[in-house]
């Protein structure tokens, strides 16, 4: 066990306790250096401690700048520091002195700002390598503990001002809820344990609805098929949180779906939805394309796009046979105008589908009777030679006025292999 000992009464009583226990633990502090000559001495103190219980001390003294939130920015320092001590030092746990008020206070944090059940499950007493073994205990308990014990700590100054919204719930709106119930940490803290195990039924609940609704295409698009689960907005964010969803995009995504607004896209920090008929299609924020198309010069090569990669080369005979593969394209080269290019297909684009016996469609109505998503229209490209014309609608379908013919002596081979 590594113990993270600040040298409060909390961390002070866990490692009494861990040595009255017999455990083998080591003591690890970190000087944030943000109380000047007060941190210093806290770290004295601590060293001596462990001196006392005759213990290994690691120190970690901070030499980088705090900035921007101090609490996330020491919180960060801190873990990221005893994570590297587990593998260097050869520790299973990292132990901290979270208590039942703390409990209480995380609760009514997030509270305050609203959630779903991970909201109300308080701190949890084990998130590997992470255990917390005094979550049963109030603060008055532990005092009580290290007074009877006659035990000494230091007290950190920063506790006593209402600079951190903890320690304004800690000192304006615990007391008036002691009023209400002296008890009322341990309360909290049992109310969570039930929690806990309610969340452990959810979390199970959860991964059912996912396992059939939620699919990942070839393509690497995800579809979220929501027509059999229940419109219930804490599901739905529970089965799209790791698409960054929220409890307010779940809200608005219920009320496109509910009036079949298909085609409305949602943008979250790192995905974007597509309601498309009865499925919503999820995929990463757009990758940056080269939207002037890539020119094809040399004769045989290979291109790697945001969306797939393209192969050519001249064939040195013509095939017996065509598959019937939509991925590639045998063409003829005596037809073609080089240099060649790749790009994304625009409004407008017009080309002759094969076996549509030369008569012209636009690419726009071709990829609708396709029934292809907003998604996949973006990811389509064609290419075109030098007049203009398009000789391939990639993965789709060649244009008529290339394909081989008896009288064709040379043959350009294209693949098309979509990125995952």
């Amino acid at each position: 066990m590594l113990l993270a000992v600040s040298g409060g009464v909390d961390s002070v009583v866990m490692s009494h306790l861990f040595a009255e226990a017999g455990f083998t633990f080591a003591i690890a502090h970190v000087n944030y250096r943000l109380r000047g000559e007060e941190s210093d001495q806290d770290a004295a103190w601590v060293a001596r401690w462990a001196e006392q219980l005759a213990v290994p001390f690691f120190l970690y003294e901070a030499n980088e700048a705090a900035e921007g939130n101090i609490q996330l920015w020491a919180r960060e320092l801190r873990y990221a520091w005893f994570e590297k001590l587990l593998k260097e030092e050869g520790y299973d746990y990292i132990a901290t002195a979270h208590h039942a008020g703390d409990v209480l206070e995380t609760v009514l944090f997030r509270l305050s700002r609203g959630g779903g059940i991970a909201a109300v499950h308080g701190i949890l007493p084990k998130q590997a390598p992470l255990v917390r073994p005094l979550l049963f205990a109030g603060r008055a308990q532990i005092i009580d503990y290290a007074k009877r014990r006659r035990l000494t700590w230091r007290e950190d100054s920063s506790n006593a001002t209402d600079k951190y919204r903890r320690n304004y719930i800690r000192h304006h709106v615990v007391p008036h809820l002691r009023k209400l119930n002296p008890k009322v940490e341990e309360a909290v803290w049992a109310t969570t344990c039930r929690i806990q195990e309610i969340e452990e039924v959810w979390e199970a609940y959860v991964v059912r609805w996912r396992r059939q609704a939620i699919y990942e295409k070839d393509d690497g698009t995800i579809r979220f098929c929501y027509e059999e689960v229940p419109r219930k907005v804490t599901l739905w964010q529970a089965l799209l949180a790791s698409y960054g969803v929220s409890f307010d995009l779940v809200e608005q995504l219920l009320s496109v779906c509910n009036e079949g607004q298909s085609g409305a896209v949602f943008h979250t920090p790192t995905h974007e939805l597509l309601l498309n008929r009865k499925e919503v299609l999820i995929r990463p924020r757009k990758a940056q394309v080269h939207a002037d198309g890539l020119l094809i010069e040399a004769l045989r090569g290979s291109i790697t796009t945001a969306f797939g990669v393209l192969r050519w080369e001249p064939l040195p005979a013509l095939p017996a046979t065509i598959p019937h593969d939509p991925h590639t394209a045998h063409v003829d080269m005596d037809a073609l105008s080089f240099p060649l290019k790749l790009r994304l297909w625009q409004p407008g684009d017009r080309f002759c589908p094969l076996g549509m016996k030369g008569k012209k469609q636009k690419v726009s109505d071709f990829l609708i009777n396709k029934k292809l998503s907003l998604f996949e229209k973006e990811r389509q490209y064609v290419i075109e030679d030098a007049q203009g014309r398009i000789v391939w609608l990639v993965g789709q379908r060649l244009d008529e006025r290339f394909a081989l013919k008896p009288s064709t002596q040379n043959v350009l081979f294209l693949s098309w292999t979509p990125k995952a």
